[in-house]
């Protein structure tokens, strides 16, 4: 935890260090993302290697898409 107080953080001429609590960080990724900011290769490196391996096939299977087809496995 910070030792700063929200205040500084919403207030910070610098930068906000934590995002307002309007969006969600899944919203804020998918703007930066679509908008150019970010490529979308590297958030899916990012992403597969921060998930573990149940989460992305259940995430994949809820996509409907079968890696173990697509990958030959």
């Amino acid at each position: 935890m910070s030792n700063y107080s929200q205040a500084w953080f919403s207030n910070n001429p610098v930068g906000r260090i934590y995002p307002t609590r309007d969006r969600s960080g899944r919203d804020r990724l998918l703007e930066a993302t679509q908008d150019g900011m970010l490529d979308p290769q590297d958030v899916v490196e990012m992403c597969a290697g921060w998930m573990t391996s149940a989460e992305i096939y259940a995430m994949c299977s809820a996509n409907e898409i079968n890696l173990a087809r697509m990958c030959g496995d």
